[in-house]
C-alpha cells in the first residue's frame, strides 16, 4: 500500500492488498482496524478516542478475499468533510483468525486535499 490522499468531502474506496515478505496474508476470519489521527502515535495507543478518523471491518472496511489478502476501506464524504486541508498520518492493523496480537499492516501519511470545485 501507498500513502493516500482523498479531496475533501469525497466519497472513495481504497483497494488494498496485504502481504508480508512479498506474499498475501490471508485475511480470511481477520478483523481490520484503520486509524487517521494529526501526528504520529506513540508506541502504543490505548484508545481511538483520539482518531479524526477509525474504522474497522464493523463498518466500513470489507474484506473482498481474505486468501488473496484483499480489502476495502471506504470512505464517506462525512469522514474528511470537518478537516482542515493538510497531511495527517494513518495506521491499519489486523487481528487475524485465531490470535489475538495485532498484525500492522500499514502505516503512512493520508493528504486531504482542498476541492476546486463546489463548496463542502
Amino acid at each position: 500500500m501507498a500513502d493516500m490522499s482523498i479531496y475533501r468531502g469525497e466519497y472513495k474506496i481504497y483497494e488494498c492488498t496485504a502481504t508480508e515478505d512479498g506474499a498475501a496474508l490471508v485475511l480470511t476470519g481477520a478483523s481490520i482496524y484503520f486509524a487517521v489521527r494529526e501526528t504520529s502515535p506513540a508506541l502504543t495507543v490505548v484508545s481511538d478516542a483520539d482518531a479524526l478518523i477509525s474504522k474497522s471491518t464493523a463498518d466500513d472496511i470489507t474484506i473482498t478475499d481474505g486468501a488473496a489478502g484483499e480489502f476495502e476501506i471506504e470512505f464517506e464524504k462525512a469522514n474528511t468533510n470537518t478537516l482542515d486541508t493538510g497531511t495527517y498520518h494513518y495506521g491499519i492493523e489486523a487481528i487475524l483468525s485465531g490470535y489475538t496480537d495485532p498484525v500492522v499492516l500499514d502505516v503512512g501519511t493520508i493528504e486531504i486535499l482542498a476541492s476546486y470545485v463546489r463548496a463542502v
